[in-house]
């Protein structure tokens, strides 16, 4: 159990165990009084802890000890006087330079009171054996405490926790978020476009680079149809532009060959690695065009990731959509680092406390946004080439379609914030001072702060650094901020159940993408990923019933009675 003699005695000692003793006109009886008075009146939670009492072979400490303890138990202090001296229920113990508190801009809010002339100063205070060193000044009001009653920079005692920003951590992390992101769509479109080209070389519409391809890789294609007759060293009597276009009759039946080809002997997988050649072949030479530049190696070795050249039957674009989403969260990190000093500093609310409606909307968003993205920066360069020889290209569109019911999705997530933010509004705030009584709190909201159907106002924290976890899970008030509260436990539990499974269709959709697909697409100049799964009024209804729960409840929290 916390004694008041055991917080008493750890507020008079600086953190390397050095106590405090009289400077001008400083009074110890006073001061360890004014601590034990705020103690009786606000308990424990109004202080950071106690320290334990000195060792008996510590004459001088250990008296002390019994001094305080005595003045403390005694009938004075326990009526809150000292002599004629009536105690106060609230106190400052602050760091001073040249008579004002040092680092104006790190005193809490809730200490600003002492730099009113009308703020009453009892005494300075100064660490023992240092008689050159800082100077704290102990002021008293008899105003009662609305916020926290005892501040001490001695001790850190009310001091609102900082979060200090990091900006090494920060600029690395927005940097690798912006060059993943940058990256990510780069390759896509180059993947979308060396498939364009090598749908344009089965075509036989690009003569120089199919005449390039066939001296670079004719050898390999004899080896791969057995066109090299036994013990010949020669490869003779292949067509490699007829061979393509067999293979695209082959492979995507679907597309119709401007130039086709008699019927061959090779198989689909035969077929299968001749296409692989052709897009490995475009892949090192589609920036030098038609041979291999070390322009053409670079653009290969930084940008052709993901094109499939050992199956180019499928294409999938699941792992760059999900580097996609990773980058879009290390640059929001980044610049919570930089702004707000926390990795998660982008969902929390302006009352210090992290946003339930905020985090739902952040993951919608980077959801959405990057799969769009994504899929839009795949589908132009795929396109392009076809879209500029289309004779309407206005007519073509890159960026998936989002259905009405998905729009509405976004307009439900988007909007939960913004009311969220009018209904804490209407409720109003308190700061976070758990030696505030519930009872007080529903007397300071019958005159006027809480106005929204009689509930209690919000409580705000001092620093994003109070911010925790758990505020997806707890309420916002002071009767409930240490209860899980239902309506947001079931809007965590839907909202991550339909990400999950809406995300899995998404990745679903973009994988393994046939040939036939990919191949129409690049004829026609049309995006290969032309909307967004289909959601169905199922998701629609259980994110309305989620969020109106949601809001319905923090709107209508009923105030305890006092």
């Amino acid at each position: 159990m916390v004694t008041a003699i055991g917080v008493v005695w750890r507020e008079l000692h600086r953190a390397d165990g050095k106590r405090l003793v009289p400077a001008q006109g400083g009074d110890p009886d006073l001061l360890a009084a004014t601590i034990g008075n705020l103690f009786r009146l606000h308990g424990p939670s109004a202080f950071s802890g106690e320290a334990p009492a000195p060792r008996v072979n510590d004459g001088q400490e250990a008296q002390l000890y019994q001094r305080y303890a005595t003045l403390l138990n005694g009938s004075d202090v326990q009526q809150g006087r000292l002599g004629d001296t009536q105690l106060a229920p609230r106190a400052v113990l602050w760091q001073v330079e040249n008579g004002v508190p040092s680092g104006p801009a790190t005193l809490p809010q809730t200490a600003k009171w002492v730099l009113d002339p009308a703020a009453t100063v009892v005494g300075d205070y100064r660490v023992e054996g240092d008689e050159k060193g800082p100077r704290y000044r102990l002021w008293v009001s008899q105003d009662a405490p609305l916020d926290a009653p005892y501040i001490s920079s001695l001790t850190g005692t009310g001091v609102p926790a900082t979060v200090e920003r990091r900006p090494k951590l920060a600029w690395t992390l927005g940097l690798s978020g912006a060059f993943v992101f940058v990256w990510a769509l780069l390759s896509l479109s180059y993947a979308g476009s060396v498939i364009s080209d090598v749908y344009f070389l089965m075509q036989q519409q690009r003569p120089v680079r199919l005449e390039h391809f066939s001296q670079e890789n004719k050898s390999k294609i004899c080896e791969i149809t057995g066109a090299l007759p036994q013990g010949s060293l020669e490869c003779t009597g292949l067509h490699v532009g007829e061979l393509l276009s067999w293979c695209l009759q082959t492979i995507a039946s679907d597309v119709q060959p401007k130039h086709p080809a008699p019927r061959r002997k090779e198989t689909a997988e035969q077929c299968s690695r001749v296409i692989g050649l052709a897009a490995a072949y475009s892949t090192r030479t589609l920036v030098g065009e038609a041979s291999p530049s070390w322009l053409g190696v670079v653009s290969n070795a930084a940008l052709g990731r993901w094109v499939p050249s050992a199956e180019p039957r499928s294409v999938s674009i699941d792992v760059p959509l999900l580097l996609l989403m990773v980058s879009v969260v290390l640059l929001l990190m980044g610049l919570s680092y930089g702004v707000v000093g926390r990795g998660l500093g982008w969902i929390i609310s302006p009352q210090n406390r992290f946003s339930l409606a905020l985090a739902q909307a952040s993951c919608w968003t980077i959801l959405l946004l990057s799969s769009a993205m994504g899929m839009a920066a795949f589908n132009a360069g795929l396109g392009a080439t076809a879209a500029a020889l289309a004779p309407n290209p206005n007519s073509v569109g890159f960026f998936p379609t989002l259905q009405t019911v998905l729009w509405s999705v976004l307009g439900i997530t988007l909007s939960s914030p913004a009311l969220s933010m009018v209904i804490k509004a209407l409720r109003g705030s308190i700061p976070d001072d758990s030696s505030i009584s519930v009872a007080q709190d529903a007397t300071r909201m019958q005159n006027g702060i809480g106005v929204l159907n009689g509930a209690m106002p919000v409580v705000v924290r001092p620093s994003p650094a109070d911010a925790h976890v758990t505020d997806l899970f707890v309420g916002e008030d002071a009767a409930n901020e240490h209860k899980i509260d239902i309506s947001r436990l079931q809007m965590v539990m839907i909202t991550a159940g339909l990400l999950v499974t809406y995300g899995q269709s998404i990745l679903a959709m973009v994988r393994e993408r046939s040939a036939d697909s990919v191949f129409s697409a690049a004829e026609s100049g049309n995006a290969l990923f032309a909307q967004f799964p289909v959601v169905g009024e199922g998701m629609l209804v259980m994110l309305i019933v989620s969020h109106s729960t949601y809001l319905v409840s923090k709107a209508v929290t009923p105030a305890p009675k006092p």
